[in-house]
């Protein structure tokens, strides 16, 4: 059995040695597939290995080298039959078509490789921001987040009606969401002075007269009065002892 496996493996190689041939002469050498640049549409169109390589250069000005936006493939100097070709360094091979090189755009079947954009970054957002307008003009007051890596904050301010502009902006490769619901590059808040003129309905407090307080009569002999205020005191108690007495003398006489 080992040997029947061995016998038909040598069959298949040399039959594969025997077809190389023709297959190399299926394949001309004499020719080359290029990107042909449409007229008036942007894109290009393979021409499939049917460009004969010694007419892209042709002395009469008509090959395809001398299309601005076709994209050739470098190749070696060679015969075919009767005619011969240079060298070729190739054509736009190294030309940037909106950011994507020739020699990608060929090697992709004269198509731009289509790639998906990365996937951003949520960044949530508060949905207020912190401010506050006290009575009086020009008395708001607008507290700016601090911006990070995923959001740039900004504030301006429009005179003469002082009203304040507050913008988040998704910095690159970032999206912002605000409570999770909807998701955008910017997001904006606007803030205006009310002027609200303070209010004077509140009345003035009455002020409190202060109070002296009164001393009592019988207080006075503790106050420690003058010398002079004595003997007057004492006088008037005098005056009325003699008062009395003259009093009960008249009575006496009756």
């Amino acid at each position: 059995m080992k040997k029947i496996m061995i016998a038909v493996g040598m069959i298949v190689v040399a039959g594969a040695l025997v077809a190389m041939p023709s297959m190399a002469n299926a394949t001309s050498d004499h020719k080359v597939t290029i990107c042909h640049a449409n007229e008036g549409i942007k894109g290009w169109s393979p021409n499939g290995n049917n460009v004969d390589k010694d007419s892209i250069m042709n002395p009469l000005g008509a090959g395809h080298d001398s299309h601005a936006n076709d994209i050739i493939p470098a190749f070696d100097a060679g015969p075919h039959a009767n005619t011969s070709w240079d060298a070729y360094p190739g054509k736009n091979l190294s030309t940037s078509f909106d950011g994507v090189l020739g020699s990608v755009i060929l090697a992709n079947g004269c198509k731009v490789p289509v790639t998906e954009p990365p996937t951003p970054t949520v960044v949530t957002i508060q949905a207020s921001i912190d401010h506050s307008d006290a009575c009086g003009p020009n008395n708001l007051v607008v507290n700016l987040p601090e911006s990070t890596d995923g959001v740039l904050w900004v504030k301006a301010i429009a005179d003469p009606d002082n009203t304040v502009l507050v913008t988040a902006t998704a910095q690159q490769g970032y999206i912002l969401t605000v409570n999770g619901e909807t998701t955008a590059e910017f997001f904006s808040w606007t803030f205006t002075d009310s002027d609200e003129v303070c209010s004077t309905d509140d009345p003035t407090p009455t002020p409190v007269p202060s109070i002296t307080p009164v001393v009592p009569v019988s207080e006075l002999a503790y106050t420690g009065l003058s010398p002079i205020g004595e003997w007057l005191a004492l006088g008037a108690l005098a005056g009325l002892l003699v008062g009395l007495l003259a009093l009960m003398a008249t009575r006496s006489r009756k």
